[in-house]
C-alpha cells in the first residue's frame, strides 16, 4: 500500500472520529436537556399516598437506619409511585392521604423481608384499580378544572360526616 494512502486514509478516519465524537456530544447535551424536562414533567400535581409502609429493621441505631415506602397513586400521571424516605410522614407536596380508606387491603403497615411493593402488587394495583373508578366517575359527574379541585372533592367525598368511608377490596380476588 503507498504510504500517501494510508496517511489520507488515516486523516480521513481521524476527522470522522473527530464529528462523530461532536454528534455524541451535541446527543448527550440533547439527552440531558431532555431527562431534565422529563423530570419536570414527572412531578404529580395531585400524589394520592395509598400505602405507607415501615421497613426498618429491628433495633435501628439512629433516624438514618429508619426506612419508610411511600405508595402513591399519581392520577395526573396515571402511575404508581413507591418512594423510600427516612421519615414517618414525610409526603409528596400536595399529597391527598387517603391510607385509611385503604386499610382493609391486605398490604401490610410493617415488612422486613422481601419487597414489600412486589409482595403486595396485588393488592395495591387492586386498590388503583378502585381509586381509578371513582376517580373517572367524579370526572363524569361533576366539572373539575384542576387537579387540586379534584383533590378537595377526593378528600371530601372520602371524609363524609365526620367518618372516613372506608374501600373494600373485590372479595372475590384474593390478594397476597
Amino acid at each position: 500500500m503507498d504510504r500517501i494512502l494510508k496517511i489520507n486514509k488515516l486523516k480521513e478516519l481521524e476527522g470522522a472520529i473527530k464529528e462523530k465524537q461532536k454528534q455524541i456530544r451535541q446527543d448527550e447535551i440533547e439527552l440531558e436537556k431532555l431527562k431534565k424536562q422529563y423530570d419536570i414533567e414527572n412531578v404529580s400535581q395531585l400524589p394520592i399516598l395509598l400505602f405507607m409502609i415501615n421497613t426498618t429493621l429491628p433495633m435501628p441505631d439512629d433516624e438514618d437506619d429508619w426506612k419508610y415506602k411511600y405508595i402513591y397513586y399519581c392520577p395526573d400521571l396515571d402511575n404508581i409511585k413507591c418512594i423510600e424516605r427516612n421519615r414517618k410522614n414525610d409526603f409528596l407536596q400536595n399529597t391527598v392521604d387517603l391510607r385509611e380508606q385503604f386499610e382493609d387491603f391486605d398490604v401490610p403497615k410493617k415488612c422486613w423481608i422481601g419487597n414489600c411493593y412486589y409482595e403486595n402488587q396485588d393488592a395495591i394495583m387492586q386498590a388503583v384499580s378502585i381509586l381509578k373508578s371513582n376517580i373517572d366517575e367524579i370526572f363524569n359527574s361533576r366539572n373539575i378544572d384542576s387537579w387540586s379541585d379534584l383533590g378537595v372533592i377526593l378528600t371530601n367525598e372520602f371524609i363524609k360526616n365526620g367518618h372516613s368511608k372506608v374501600l373494600k377490596p373485590n372479595t372475590t380476588t384474593k390478594c397476597i
